[in-house]
């Protein structure tokens, strides 16, 4: 899978987005051509909050809603886009290229990016990751034990992480 890194996306004129239900719950993905730029899962917020998101993200694209994308869960994208700060981008490549089923802490994933510091600033960026379960966020656990937090909710990483056999 080839991944884009750019720090903004004012470039991208059209987004098309859709929802569908999953094992995990309601998703939707938006797209910029063949191009996955977002995934959020629906189950604790609402369509038009994550719409808002990924106003934020693309600010002079027009979005519009469609029924004829692809299923990332059964149809992994060619090429993702991931808008962020160069350091989110240390981090997203990081999780992109965890193994299957591989499980990391937050401050293995600091050191692992050169930032054995900054397990905070990690953390953020893991949850501010826009490419929900292809870039596997949702591996990414406390060294205190548990699962942690997920922006999506516990209970959706949770259902993923089971599914993945990816707890230890």
């Amino acid at each position: 899978m080839l991944i884009e890194f750019c720090a903004s996306g004012d470039h991208i004129a059209n987004i098309v987005y859709s929802s569908y239900s999953t094992n995990f719950g309601p998703v939707l993905t938006a797209w910029h051509g063949k191009v996955l730029c977002f995934v959020a899962f629906l189950e604790h917020y609402s369509t038009d909050s994550v719409i808002a998101r990924i106003k934020k993200l693309f600010p002079k694209a027009t979005l519009t809603y469609s029924n004829d994308t692809p299923n990332i869960f059964i149809y992994q994208p060619e090429k993702i886009l991931l808008i962020g700060t160069p350091f989110q981008h240390k981090v997203w490549r990081a999780l992109s290229e965890l193994k299957p089923r591989e499980i990391i802490t937050y401050s293995t994933l600091a050191a692992r990016i050169g930032h054995p510091r900054a397990v905070r600033a990690t953390a953020t960026a893991v949850g501010a990751n826009p490419i929900s379960y292809i870039i596997p966020c949702h591996r990414v656990l406390p060294v205190s034990g548990g699962i942690g937090l997920y922006h999506w909710g516990e209970d959706i990483k949770l259902k993923i992480l089971k599914h993945e056999g990816s707890l230890p």
